[in-house]
């Protein structure tokens, strides 16, 4: 049977042996105060590998995690924190949210600082009982959970809610091409009922599918949010305000550093259609987009909101006689082409578009390992490069 909560004699366990090795404790099959070994082999990985994934949560003695699988596919409290800001910049009342997609309910906690009601649905029967025992321990008046499939729970005639947030996953892992109508829920085909339902609509989908194609298949999007984490692209998010009319959406590019500053960059799909002249010749600075830009393809806007231009038709690295303020990824200030007598240096790689690989190029001139020198290999307007260059 699962257990569904903390006893204090594991909790104390647990913090004693907070650096155990979750695995000896598993294959050891020994009970700890009563428990599985595979139970306290799950809180022991949980609060080891994913404390900075889930800081708040860690730090609660008594919530029970399930078994890593979840964990890596949830939403972070960082990206969680991302949603709850989206809302919270929108005017709309905040009385009732639906999660239909709830998980152990990372994005529901989140959610509930701000609304009065969440709505919790999970057609799984284990992440179900989990999430209520969680729940009700840490907030039993703020949530209500159903078991029950996103379908099934829409077809309740009375329902309405101010938001409705939804996480759809992939049905078939095997499948090369992700579109979203192959995803469950299927938001595609629940799209009329879920704005009959809420004015509001928000949906998380994987970086892997492509935004143009989103796009085409919702109608009625009027923000695209696309989320970077140490400039790791985790999530994007698709925003439907149905008492708002507008032509095209606007893509925001938002990108969390470590030091949890952010970098920003907004435009519209239209600002694209006027291109960027490449450049003759690379200039005293280069430029490469963080995550979320790249994501975007927002590449002609960013030319002239900083004033840049590319180094090549293909080749994603931007540049500039000077360094552009509050660029939204990396600035390297140029020094010279690397030359034959520079084999051996210590300098970091980076290729794009060009015919080598960064590892073919460190092996091909046995360079060392550097974070401070950096070696650019690029394909410019009519010839390729390699240059030496400091990040700024």
């Amino acid at each position: 049977m699962p257990s569904f909560s903390i006893s204090p004699d594991l909790s104390k366990w647990l913090e004693h042996h907070a650096g155990d090795d979750p695995i000896k404790v598993r294959l050891a099959g020994k009970e700890v105060e009563g428990y599985t070994a595979a139970f306290v082999a799950d809180q022991l990985t949980a609060r080891q590998r994913f404390k900075r994934k889930f800081p708040k949560i860690c730090a609660d003695p008594f919530f029970v995690f399930p078994p890593s699988v979840h964990l890596e596919q949830a939403s972070s409290e960082t990206t969680a924190r991302i949603k709850l800001e989206l809302i919270l910049d929108h005017p709309s009342p905040r009385n009732h949210i639906i999660d239909l997609t709830a998980g152990f309910g990372v994005d529901a906690l989140s959610f509930s600082e701000i609304f009065r009601q969440v709505s919790l649905v999970e057609p799984d029967p284990y992440l179900h009982d989990l999430t209520q025992a969680n729940f009700i321990r840490t907030a039993p008046t703020k949530f209500s959970l159903h078991l029950q499939t996103a379908e099934d729970f829409l077809l309740n005639k009375n329902l309405h809610a101010d938001w409705i947030f939804v996480d759809p996953s992939r049905r078939d892992e095997g499948q090369r091409k992700f579109l979203l109508e192959d995803s469950f829920p299927n938001v595609v085909a629940l799209h009329r009922r879920l704005l009959e339902v809420a004015p509001q609509l928000l949906i998380k989908t994987s970086p892997m599918l492509d935004i143009s194609a989103c796009l085409k298949s919702l109608p009625g999007i009027t923000g695209v949010h696309i989320v970077s984490v140490d400039n790791e692209c985790k999530e994007v998010l698709y925003h439907i305000d149905s008492t708002k009319k507008m032509d095209e959406p606007e893509i925001r590019c938002i990108n969390i550093r470590n030091n949890g500053t952010r970098e920003l960059f907004n435009f519209f799909p239209a600002e694209e259609l006027n291109r960027i002249e490449v450049a003759v010749l690379p200039d005293q600075y280069l430029m490469e987009p963080n995550a979320s830009v790249m994501k975007s393809g927002g590449f002609n806007s960013l030319c002239r909101k900083f004033g840049l231009m590319p180094v090549g038709n293909s080749t994603r690295l931007f540049t500039s006689t000077t360094a552009p303020f509050n660029f939204p990824g990396k600035i390297f200030k140029v020094n010279r082409p690397f030359t034959k007598s520079d084999e051996g240096m210590a300098a970091a790689v980076i290729s794009r578009n060009h015919p080598l690989s960064a590892d073919q190029i460190r092996k091909k001139y046995s360079l060392k390992e550097s974070d401070k020198t950096f070696l650019i290999a690029f394909t410019g307007r009519s010839e390729k490069y390699l240059l030496l260059a400091d990040r700024l």
